[in-house]
Parts: C-alpha cells; sequence; structure tokens
C-alpha cells in the first residue's frame, strides 16, 4: 500500500484501499479515522450510470485519507537505514 502513495502520491478512498489491502471497510473505515499519520481530505467519484456503464451521470465528493507527510518521512528513513544495515551486515550482528 506504501508503495502506491510513494509512486502516485493522491488520496485514495476507503473502496481503493479496500481493493489493494483485501481488508473489510470496517476495518479501514477505523483505521484511517483514528491515526494521526493519515490525514483526511475529500476527492471526487464518478457515479456511473446502471443502464449504461459508460455514461457517468454525477459526480460525488467523498472522503479520502493519505498518509501525512511526517509518516512518510519516517518510513522512507527507516526503510534506508535497514537497507544500509542490510548491506553492511555479515549476518552476525553489527560490525562482524
Amino acid at each position: 500500500m506504501l508503495t502506491l502513495y510513494l509512486e502516485r502520491p493522491k488520496a485514495r478512498t476507503v473502496s481503493e484501499i479496500r481493493d489493494e489491502c483485501k481488508l473489510s471497510a470496517t476495518i479501514i473505515r477505523k483505521v484511517v479515522w483514528h491515526s494521526p499519520k493519515i490525514s483526511v481530505t475529500k476527492t471526487e467519484v464518478l457515479v456511473r450510470s446502471k443502464d449504461y456503464p459508460g455514461h457517468v451521470h454525477q459526480t460525488r465528493l467523498v472522503d479520502a485519507f493519505q498518509p501525512t507527510r511526517v509518516w512518510l518521512v519516517e518510513v522512507i528513513k527507516t526503510a534506508e537505514r535497514a537497507e544500509t544495515w542490510r548491506k553492511n551486515s555479515t549476518g552476525r550482528g553489527f560490525g562482524g
């Protein structure tokens, strides 16, 4: 999920997150609403006609979520430290 935000940094709706991580919408809503590391915004979604699926008959604003910049920086730095340790480690602990 994090790679989505790094490759295409745009807010995701609950249904988009559900499609990616295969969790229930209820669990996702609880996590994103209560996490201080995720910011809430709005995004526009298309509402398609039932009779003509290619026809968009209205748009709607829904809640969308994205990680805060502080959290992304923290995750990236942690990944860089882990990669540095992996490259310099002999598998026998630090400095070994």
